[in-house]
């Protein structure tokens, strides 16, 4: 999550502000637009981005309409509150979203044991795939940061490297889960999201911090 000498800020967000409805304006990059269905409680305060989720299947999502890039790496830090006791949550960061339901995405579901599970999953219009499965030892607690991060580079195939740790902790040298792809509605500059969801589960509250969408290489 470190930013690399050669790396360009499109859109960062450490949610310094107090908002008592929506996310407000990035500290770079611009105005958060918010989805958000099922009337969930959007806020910002203490150094996060939050959404209480309203139902067992609520979902809500979040980008930043900044500059469109090929080469890219998005970033952040979730927690939830509390851990799921039955179904799972979900977070996912994506690259590439170049409309709904066209990206490609790092996709994080803590189970009901806190453990999590980790996927790269592709969109082209027609709902998500996982194109790639990783291996994570995390146990999540309630509260406690995950940082997540995927990078997509090149074109016709794209690399994808999705990253998995702790937050606090030193971030790993290698992809917890990798692929490559050459879906051609993929291989074009476009946005990132913030994506979460419950699936059958008390609903929680979901916490983002420390967000970065970088464009990443020589420029």
């Amino acid at each position: 999550m470190a930013d690399a000498e050669d790396d360009v800020v499109l859109v960062s967000d450490d949610f310094g502000r107090s908002i008592a409805s929506g996310w407000g304006s990035a500290d770079i990059g611009g105005a958060w637009d918010v989805f958000n269905p099922e009337n969930g409680s959007v806020s910002v305060g203490a150094g996060h981005g939050t959404v209480a989720l309203s139902t067992t299947t609520a979902y809500a999502d979040f980008h930043v309409p900044s500059t469109t890039a090929l080469d890219v790496e998005t970033s952040v830090i979730a927690s939830f509150d509390p851990i799921p006791t039955t179904g799972s949550y979900t977070a996912t960061i994506s690259v590439r979203w170049v409309a709904n339901g066209t990206d490609y995405r790092l996709h994080v579901d803590v189970l009901a044991n806190g453990s999590a599970d980790v996927y790269i999953d592709r969109a082209t219009g027609s709902g998500y795939t996982d194109i790639a499965d990783g291996t994570s030892t995390i146990v999540a607690t309630a509260g406690a940061g995950l940082a997540l991060s995927v990078r997509a580079t090149g074109a016709s195939p794209t690399t994808l490297c999705g990253k998995l740790w702790l937050a606090g902790s030193a971030e790993p040298s290698t992809c917890t889960v990798s692929t490559q792809d050459s879906t051609p509605a993929l291989q074009v500059p476009g946005l990132s999201y913030i994506d979460t969801y419950d699936t059958n589960d008390v609903p929680p509250t979901i916490s983002f911090s420390t967000f970065r969408y970088l464009r990443v290489g020589p420029q």
